[in-house]
């Protein structure tokens, strides 16, 4: 069968990439060298051949060990079998390529199933979507949408999900939020239903461009629908809250965040649901906290954390030490800077440098040389404030 070119089959498949795609490596051809000896182009197909066909499809394709050659191979084989299988079985294949991050390849095999006559479903369209998501060319996966809505297929949470990934890979997070409420607008069609991924994506990004409002209201609408916040979407709303600088009220911010913080880590009492928190989690809050100078708050939440199994990192550290600092109990200070190292961590040269600008602004010279000199023998590199101070 000849091989139709390059601009026909896009042309067919309506799907035009962008510069960005065009420039990606070329994907292996198909022609006869890629066929297995074992496979054979025949008008007719064997019941040994296609038995390891759909072995092929069953166990390598689902379980994603699948080598591009082999699967070339095939794809060359299937579309030349009588009668062609059905667009499930080449989904199946397509999909575990473009699972191995194939979407070059996927992107051409696609379009030329459709310059043979068989048109994409609504999971290849899906697929379709998350490649060119996947290779920042969400303006491409509009257009696969567009063919989607053309269709009359309704589009699901893995359509919106695609999208609102593709666009907050690109920073777009306003026009991540608008399409989400789009989307969200469809409620009277029952498979656009949002999940926690789609949230978090969003609120993730949102968060990092600090629309603090916006991302309430999704936090509540989420809530709202059933769908239980996970550690991500936590740990982003802790993070925008204990960030907020610019804020009136940095302590009724660091409140805000430490309400947060509670009902993620001892669970929600209308859904039922609990959460397990990282370090990350304690991490932000504990460092608010210290800098409003609410350190026995924050010896309570780092005292927590150990009580939970979770290890105390060197930025938690530094900022109880920071904390007992800007308060004056230097002693104390110095025990948990003590400790650090006996907990498994290294004093990093934050952690140094808050304890050598304390000592000095006392005028205790000696503790701050004496610390100046443990710094240099453990290998802590100092900076500039280490020498300012």
């Amino acid at each position: 069968m000849p091989s139709s070119s390059p601009a026909t089959s896009r042309t067919a498949f309506k799907v035009k990439p962008s510069s960005s795609l065009r420039n990606s490596k070329k994907p292996i051809s198909l022609n006869s060298e890629n066929e297995p000896s074992s496979l054979h182009s025949n008008s007719v197909s064997t019941v040994e051949e296609k038995t390891k066909l759909l072995k092929y499809l069953s166990e390598n394709s689902k379980s994603g060990e699948v080598e591009l050659n082999d699967a070339l191979c095939f794809f060359n084989y299937m579309i030349h079998m009588q009668p062609t299988p059905f667009m499930p079985s080449f989904n199946s294949l397509l999909g575990a390529l473009a699972g191995k991050k194939y979407y070059v390849n996927f992107i051409c095999l696609s379009e030329r199933l459709n310059t043979i006559g068989l048109l994409p479903d609504f999971v290849s369209l899906n697929i379709l979507m998350n490649c060119f998501c996947k290779m920042i060319g969400v303006s491409d996966a509009f257009v696969a949408l567009g063919r989607i809505l053309r269709k009359v297929f309704s589009p699901d949470v893995v359509t919106l999900g695609c999208l609102i990934r593709g666009l907050c890979m690109q920073g777009k997070f306003t026009e991540a939020s608008g399409l989400f409420t789009k989307f969200v607008a469809f409620d009277c069609r029952p498979n656009v239903i949002p999940n926690v991924i789609c949230y978090a994506s969003i609120i993730d990004g949102l968060c990092k461009d600090g629309f603090v409002n916006k991302v309430r209201v999704l936090f509540l609408d989420m809530k709202g629908r059933g769908i239980y916040p996970d550690a991500f979407v936590y740990n982003s709303l802790i993070r925008v809250y204990c960030c907020a600088v610019n804020w009136e009220d940095a302590k009724g911010n660091t409140s805000a965040a430490l309400e947060l913080h509670e009902e993620f880590v001892n669970g929600n009492g209308e859904l039922g649901v609990i959460c397990h928190p990282d370090v990350l989690s304690y991490c932000s809050i504990i460092n608010s906290l210290c800098k409003d100078v609410l350190v026995d708050k924050a010896k309570e939440l780092f005292l927590d954390m150990k009580s939970r199994g979770i290890i105390p990192d060197v930025v938690v550290y530094s900022s109880l030490i920071d904390g007992y600092c800007l308060m004056g109990r230097i002693d104390d200070a110095r025990k948990l800077f003590v400790s650090i190292e006996s907990e498994g961590c290294i004093p990093d040269t934050s952690s140094y440098n808050t304890l050598i600008n304390s000592y000095s602004k006392i005028e205790k010279v000696e503790e701050a040389l004496s610390l100046y000199g443990e710094m240099i023998s453990m290998g802590v590199r100092p900076d500039v404030i280490s020498y300012n101070t």
